[in-house]
Formats: C-alpha cells, sequence, structure tokens
C-alpha cells in the first residue's frame, strides 16, 4: 500500500476527498484537522492518504508537515487547496498542477512531480508562494506578468519539508477566484498569526460595506464549494 501525506491549509479543501472517499479514521496528531483514509482504485492499487490542516501560510503548512508520523516512509508528499488565478485563461474550479513551485521571498525553485489524470483535466502550470493573500486583481496581472499561473500559500513549505526528506514532491491547486476578481474582504488583516482567520473581522469587514461584500462573500463561499469538488474529483482520479 502507498503511503501518500496531504497538506492543505483548512478541512474544507479536503470537502471533495471525503465525499468520494468517506471519512476514514480521526488520527492522534496536534492538528486542526488530521484524517487517515484509504482508497482503492482499479488498477491503481490502494493508497493511505493522510490528511491534514493546521491553518494558512508556511508556518501552519511547516506545522503539519512536522506532525507526519515516520515521514521517511511517505511514498509522496502533496500541496493541495485553493488558489486565485493569474493569468485569464484559468477559471473557477479550473485544477492546476503545478510543474514547479517558486517561493516568491527566497526566490527558491521546487520542481514538482506531475500526476496522471485520465478523467478529469489537469493542467500544468507554474505555482507562486507568496506570503499574504493576493487580494486585488491588479496584482494578480502583475505577477501573471512574469508567467505564473497563480498565487498560493503553502506549497513552498511543503515541498522544503519534500526536499529535505527525499519524498517527491506534488501540487495540485484549484481555482477559486480568477485573476479578474478581487477579494469582498482584506483577510490578511483578519489573518491570526497561527494561520487561522478571525471570523469576527471578516463580518465586521462585511458589513461595514455590505452591499458588495456580503454578495462577493457568497460568491466566494460558492467558488470555493466548486474547487473542493473539482480537487476530490481529481485526486481520486490520479495516478503516478
Amino acid at each position: 500500500m502507498r503511503r501518500v501525506a496531504v497538506v492543505a491549509s483548512h478541512r474544507r479543501e479536503f470537502d471533495g476527498v471525503l465525499r468520494r472517499a468517506g471519512a476514514g479514521r480521526a488520527l492522534p496528531l496536534p492538528l486542526e484537522f488530521a484524517r487517515a483514509l484509504n482508497w482503492s482504485a482499479p488498477g491503481k492499487g490502494d493508497t493511505e492518504w493522510l490528511l491534514l490542516a493546521d491553518g494558512i501560510g508556511a508556518t501552519a503548512a511547516t506545522r503539519a508537515c512536522a506532525a507526519i508520523p515516520n515521514p521517511s516512509t511517505l511514498d509522496a508528499i502533496w500541496s493541495i487547496g485553493y488558489c486565485g488565478a493569474t493569468q485569464p485563461r484559468w477559471q473557477q474550479g479550473d485544477v492546476l498542477a503545478a510543474t514547479n513551485v517558486k517561493h516568491a521571498a527566497s526566490g527558491q525553485d521546487f520542481p514538482c512531480a506531475l500526476p496522471v489524470s485520465p478523467g478529469r483535466t489537469v493542467s500544468p502550470a507554474m505555482i507562486l508562494s507568496v506570503d499574504h493573500i493576493v487580494r486585488f486583481a491588479s496584482e494578480k496581472h502583475l505577477i501573471g506578468e512574469g508567467g505564473v499561473d497563480a498565487v498560493e500559500m503553502e506549497a513552498a513549505a511543503v515541498a522544503r519539508f519534500a526536499q529535505r526528506h527525499g519524498v517527491p514532491f506534488v501540487a495540485l491547486k484549484a481555482v477559486s477566484d480568477t485573476c479578474e476578481e478581487d477579494l469582498p474582504v482584506d483577510f490578511n488583516r483578519a489573518r491570526r498569526d497561527d494561520g487561522g482567520i478571525r471570523v469576527h473581522s471578516v463580518l465586521a469587514q462585511a458589513l461595514s460595506r455590505p452591499w458588495s461584500s456580503l454578495p462577493g462573500l457568497r460568491h466566494l463561499a460558492r467558488a470555493s464549494r466548486v474547487a473542493s469538488e473539482s480537487l476530490g474529483e481529481a485526486m481520486m482520479g490520479i495516478s503516478w
């Protein structure tokens, strides 16, 4: 049986996987979300997935990686989750498999293993890991001018852990917001140091401009559900 650790920022990014493969079993790890489930697919053998999430950003992703039991026995480690598109060709729910992940702060470039997904289309892409939530379309367009396809916040930290342990690394991201969209509130203001989100901050910002922010939050929630479903479909169909 293959053993694969999958690191996300929040359990909702696993919703599509859990709907397809079941709830699995809880793991006794000091993380917000930690479950193991077994998945058997015809012609692909059995896989034990370790699903881990402990917050947004590199620090939280590093914490989740550090909690993995016996990392040297892994067949692969994945970073999955939502991303913001920086190219107009990517739409909500599109699934991107990173050819490489670049860390914006250090300039490090991490090569990625490319999985094969015969069912759902998974597109190769260049992913940039940043240290903040990219809110505005103008910034996404600017980043895209450098050839980047999408931005997110955890993949470089997971890639660094995989490299240190000599484990193959995969980054699979689903678009939750396109390069033409601004996010409805400033999620950076709502972020806690541990990678969590202060819900009261999000609500306070939304209520200060309810005519635009509340519909925007509803739209983002719908887009996130689509992205979770796309990730689940892609993960369950992938072979490598």
